[in-house]
């Protein structure tokens, strides 16, 4: 059980925890670590590369390792998940996926809950697998994150090193409940904090049953920004399973928020934002006829010929298209921006999954100068 402590200055104290070197390199075996570590390792690896110097470390909370005597520094960003879609924004997060207030009560718009991809990022792959390592650090990063904000909650000293470490860094904006939701009041009292910093904050909520505390926040903040799941609080954020739902919609999250410009669900107020289901994530099946013949008349647009047959040879509608246009090299005409593509460890060009797919049927719409609601007829 892992169990949390302040020393005298105010730093978080995480035990138990397992001898490691100080050094974390691409050599080590992730098996021989704790899922403590675990998370650290995996929130810090990038590409695939796994380089956690705790060396560099500095001004931030503790993880004491007992056996080894004595306590090493790692970063509020190895606990947090910071956000990488628009610079100076940190993600935050009161709870895990696993253990969603919001699921446990009812309260998710999801019909069924497993289909979150935040949950089944925790939960997904077979143990020894990349996958599963991935998923054991992102949970074991959200059980981090709660016990951190409950300490937050109670101490002036940790609210003010948490202020120094954004003032470090330039974070000027937080988003809450990237996974997860509020657990308690007191989670609430944590964002009001937060915002009397200084920052500005955005986030997600399915918690109804805390609305007039939530509405009562609102009203004392107007840095805020506070986005329903399928409810009114600041903005209304409403997931759907049709694409041309989704393209014809007033206001879209298409996602990458850094790419392609959009800012709903951070600066609008009063709105109701339509989000896809983020299938290739939680397998959610969005291969459906109605999504085919959308993406089949849209890429009719740019004279490439798709069929219904070729877009079910995978289960994964975009994981059989992706597939489908790197085997005939529709990559490497130059037909896509690159800002919708990304290049695999393999050197594979493609699109940068569902997100990248949906920015580029909406790009082809806009360029062609086509109405989405008059186009996927089955």
């Amino acid at each position: 059980m892992i169990k949390t402590t302040t020393n005298n200055n105010g730093d978080l104290i995480v035990s138990p925890a397992v001898p490691v070197s100080n050094q974390i390199g691409t050599n080590q075996s992730f098996y021989e670590l704790s899922p403590l570590f675990l998370s650290l390792a995996v929130s810090s690896s990038r590409n695939g590369k796994y380089n956690l110097n705790i060396n560099d470390y500095k001004n931030h909370f503790y993880f004491e390792y007992k056996e080894l005597g004595y306590a090493i520094k790692v970063p509020l960003t190895a606990i947090f998940n910071t956000n990488d879609k628009i610079k100076g924004i940190l993600g935050v997060a009161f709870s895990t996926a696993r253990n969603c207030p919001s699921r446990a009560r009812g309260l998710c718009q999801l019909d069924n809950t497993n289909l979150c991809y935040a949950y089944v990022g925790e939960c997904q792959g077979s143990k020894k697998s990349f996958n599963y390592l991935q998923g054991m650090g992102s949970y074991y990063n959200g059980l981090l994150s709660s016990y951190y904000f409950d300490l937050f909650y109670k101490s002036p000293e940790i609210r003010a090193d948490f202020k120094r470490y954004c003032n470090y860094y330039n974070i000027d904006t937080l988003r809450f409940n990237l996974k997860g939701d509020f657990k308690n009041p007191k989670d609430i009292k944590c964002i009001e904090y937060m915002a009397d910093m200084g920052l500005n904050l955005t986030g997600y909520t399915a918690r109804d049953d805390l609305r007039p505390q939530l509405l009562d926040t609102l009203n004392k903040h107007d840095n805020i920004i506070l986005n329903g799941s399928n409810i009114m609080y600041t903005n209304v954020f409403n997931a759907v399973d049709s694409i041309k739902e989704l393209l014809t919609a007033p206001y879209q999250c298409l996602g990458g928020c850094y790419k392609n410009g959009c800012l709903n669900c951070y600066k609008k107020r009063g709105i109701i934002i339509t989000v896809l289901l983020h299938g290739s994530q939680a397998g959610v099946d969005l291969n459906t006829p109605e999504n085919r013949a959308f993406i089949i008349d849209c890429f009719k647009l740019i004279n490439l010929p798709l069929t219904h047959e070729i877009l079910t040879a995978n289960k994964n509608l975009f994981n059989g298209l992706n597939n489908y246009l790197v085997k005939i090299g529709f990559f490497k005409t130059g037909a896509v921006p690159d800002i919708f593509l990304k290049v695999t460890k393999n050197g594979t060009i493609k699109f940068d999954g569902q997100n990248g797919i949906i920015n580029y049927l909406r790009y082809i719409l806009k360029t062609k100068g086509v109405d989405p609601a008059t186009i996927g007829g089955c």
